[in-house]
């Protein structure tokens, strides 16, 4: 080989191992890149949860507070079926006379 063909060898490997270090560099950033995204996404993703949660808390809490107000209702009309029977049975007491017996 000539002295030529030496340094255009020499020229071939230099830029081959910059190149490879270039590759090498940017696989490096593009891992790193791919974490920050990563830990983005799993920031987003627990954020996401956390809204989710307190919606679920929230309806929940509308839940039992529609819960309780039906069963308010229920033992209100409860209350005032009893006091319409009781009234009735009042009524039905007072309205009723002793019959007259006659004796022969």
């Amino acid at each position: 080989m000539t002295e030529t063909s030496l340094m255009k060898w020499l020229r071939l490997l230099v830029k081959s191992r910059n190149s490879r270090k270039k590759l090498e560099s940017d696989k490096q950033e593009l891992d790193e890149a791919q974490t920050q995204l990563t830990e983005k996404q799993a920031i987003a993703f627990y954020s996401t949860i956390q809204e989710t949660q307190a919606r679920a808390d929230d309806v929940n809490s509308q839940l039992e507070s529609a819960v309780k107000k039906a069963a308010e209702v229920a033992a209100k009309k409860e209350q005032e079926r009893q006091a319409a029977a009781a009234k009735q049975n009042q009524q039905i007491n007072t309205t009723v006379t002793p019959a007259r017996v006659i004796h022969l």
